[in-house]
């Protein structure tokens, strides 16, 4: 108890009487050791180490002066929370320059003395945090509220937890608690990479599923709101509807509008999927609605056919209704759980003309159209459709491999037995679906070339038919790089990050751990994995050399934001999207060669006939087609291949986008 007395003290003895605030230290300057260059000034208020004094006053019972200091605070850091500093001044000042005063000899003559601290500058998210967590406190203690204070709160968890713009975003996490009958505080820290949207691209604010009885069962939003503040008018308009549906599955996909809200009813046997829309509807929302409807179905039908109101056996079905609320049309953005879902083919296989409604139709004209005037049956009938058009190159790739492995045995390149190359070739041909399949979710055709695909097998036989078959990976799926992984190693490629368990390291090192951390953090991930493999990774803190244990650190994985990943029957491909100029310009190349056979087609040329071409785009493009000229006229027999920037208007004319450039294109019969 005479420590606890004395340590309050000392806290008291920082504290600046007419304001409140706390400071860190009484004076500037002094030495982390005699000599050390380390001498900063610590007469300034930091958020974090303030909180913790106030909840340290505020469990020993000074209310008094924990409400000064609540006070102090939101004097200090009103405004706009983007503005919030990690340290103030007693008074709340906010500019603290750091300037050096070389005519102090310092105490001990440890230079340079300093006066204010460039630390003001730092961005330190976990403040938020712990500002809200004392002020929790505070006023669950009985410190007297004040009136900003929980507006202040407020503000500052909307935007703690908005991200700050859209891309790749580092996320840590760090949670302190208390376990039952332990009065030590114990925390976990996890951090992971996540990618921000740009605001607009997610335009399903809420996906629910209703009981035919009425009930909702389950209910998934994209928008923060008070518990209270669910909209009871979306969940009557909705009842009202399910209240007067027709039989069983026999009405079709129903919309409704409320206030700025497009409202999509989908009925089901025993389930009711609505998805809710602020702004242009998706395209492929309804089918979408579908597909996980008829999930809902399969896997909950039986129990909700019969169900009494007891939610017991209903596990996961909020998880599979929150897949609506991935559905969008931005072509680079995350589908989420929907990634690998049939129907996020759809929109792919209608452009290239693999995936039509009924006698060539526009597929989703004609799939809106049946969903609007059929009952769940035939609804479901679409999910058919897909996967029948998804599964049609599957049968190319198969007879491919066929012969590419039975010409390489012939040639004696394979040495295996018969039993061994039927299960080779039907390994390798599930990793070249795997690999059409990525293109497909990537937007990259067949025929394209792409920088870099890896594959994971998860046996020893996969690795090594994979091995074995290398060349006709490469070949197949016209990857520049392929990468083969062993089942228990991780991907060079993946994104790695480190995750400290800061208690294994304070049990070792508990004055270093802090910094420890944080120049664990800022490291090579893959130096310190390797590193800790050979049991011998050190750091450098305070000029000792610090061992660091594998039980101090995991390793946490997520994959860059160009590539994509696709499971298969034995493993896993990574599909590496990045277009480099050599593959966009190929690809170009490719896709105008089969833009010139068509127009020979249509002017009825035969393959002998000589033709003269004329290529109009924009001058980035040229520079990428000038290498493939030579190739575009071999492949098209063309006896002179141009690249023109004025107008062309003559000849069978052809305009053409290809992702996000123009092409114009002119054949025209060579003169005998």
């Amino acid at each position: 108890q005479p420590l606890v007395r004395r340590s309050l003290i000392v806290l008291k003895a920082l504290t600046y009487d007419p304001t409140g605030g706390i400071v860190a230290a009484a004076t500037t300057s002094l030495p982390e050791w005699i000599g050390s260059v380390r001498n900063w000034d610590y007469r300034y208020c930091w958020l974090r180490d303030a909180t913790l004094t106030l909840l340290a006053l505020l469990h020993c019972n000074h209310a008094d002066e924990a409400g000064q200091w609540r006070r102090w605070l939101i004097r200090a850091i009103a405004g706009d929370p983007a503005d919030v500093q990690i340290m103030y001044g007693v008074a709340g000042e906010r500019r603290l320059t750091e300037l050096e005063l070389p005519w102090l000899p310092g105490y001990a003559g440890s230079k340079p003395v300093r006066i204010g601290n460039a630390a003001v500058e730092q961005l330190q998210l976990d403040v938020y945090g712990e500002v809200i967590d004392a002020m929790h406190v505070a006023r669950r203690t009985g410190v007297e509220p004040e009136p900003q204070g929980w507006a202040l709160e407020r503000k500052l968890i909307e935007f703690g937890v908005r991200p700050r713009g859209a891309g790749t975003s580092g996320l840590d996490v760090q949670v302190t608690y208390r376990r039952p009958l332990d009065e030590a505080q114990l925390e976990s820290i996890d951090s992971r990479e996540v990618k921000v949207e740009p605001e607009g691209t997610y335009l399903v604010t809420d996906a629910l599923a209703f009981h035919r009885g009425g009930a909702v069962l389950a209910h998934e939003s994209r928008e923060y709101r008070e518990a209270s503040n669910m909209s009871e008018t979306l969940v009557k308009a909705i009842r009202d509807f399910v209240a007067t549906s027709p039989p069983r599955g026999a009405a079709g996909l129903r919309r409704m509008t409320l206030d700025d809200a497009t409202i999509l009813v989908e009925p089901g046997p025993s389930v009711f999927l609505v998805a809710v829309v602020r702004g242009h509807e998706p395209v492929a929302l309804p089918l979408y609605m579908i597909e996980v409807l008829k999930e809902v179905e399969d896997i909950y039908g039986n129990r909700l056919s019969q169900w009494s109101g007891d939610v017991a056996g209903l596990e996961g079905l909020n998880n599979v209704v929150r897949k609506l609320i991935y559905v969008t049309e931005a072509p680079e953005a995350s589908l989420g759980p929907l990634a690998q879902s049939p129907m996020a083919q759809a929109s792919r296989l209608a452009e290239t003309g693999a995936l039509t409604g009924e006698g060539g139709q526009d597929f989703f004209a004609w799939a809106r159209s049946l969903l609007e005037t059929q009952g769940y049956a035939q609804a479901v009938s679409l999910m058919g459709r897909v996967t029948e058009a998804l599964s049609a190159p599957a049968g190319d790739i198969a007879r491919q491999v066929q012969e590419a492995a039975e010409a390489g045995r012939a040639t004696g390149a394979f040495e295996v037995s018969d039993e061994q190359m039927v299960l080779y070739v039907d390994i390798v041909r599930h990793v070249l679906e795997a690999v059409a399949n990525a293109k497909t979710k990537a937007g990259i055709e067949r025929y394209w070339p792409v920088k870099r695909i890896a594959v994971k097998p998860k046996e020893v036989t996969g690795l090594d038919a994979v091995t074995a078959f290398r060349k006709i990976i490469v070949g197949q799926s016209l990857a520049k790089e392929l990468d083969i992984v062993p089942p228990n190693e991780t991907w060079r490629g993946m994104k790695v990050h480190v995750q400290v368990d800061r208690e294994v390291v304070s049990a070792a090192y508990k004055l270093w751990a802090r910094k420890i951390e944080v120049m664990l953090k800022s490291q090579d991930p893959w130096k310190i994995k390797s590193g800790l493999a050979r049991q011998e990774y050190v750091v450098g803190i305070d000029g000792q050399r610090v061992r660091i244990d594998p039980n101090m650190v995991k390793f946490g994985e997520s994959l860059p934001e160009t590539v994509i990943e696709e499971p298969f029957d034995g493993g896993v491909v990574y599909l590496d999207t990045e277009m480099t100029p050599e593959i966009l310009g190929e690809g170009y190349a490719k896709e105008l060669v089969n833009i010139i056979k068509d127009i020979r087609k249509d002017l009825k040329l035969g393959e002998a006939d000589g033709i003269e071409t004329r290529i109009r785009a924009s001058e980035d493009s040229v520079q990428l087609l000038r290498s493939w000229r030579d190739f575009i006229s071999r492949e098209t027999n063309s006896t002179d291949v141009k690249f023109v920037r004025e107008d062309v208007t003559d000849g069978y004319i052809v305009e053409a986008s290809l992702g996000s450039e123009s092409f114009l294109v002119s054949v025209k019969a060579s003169e005998a």
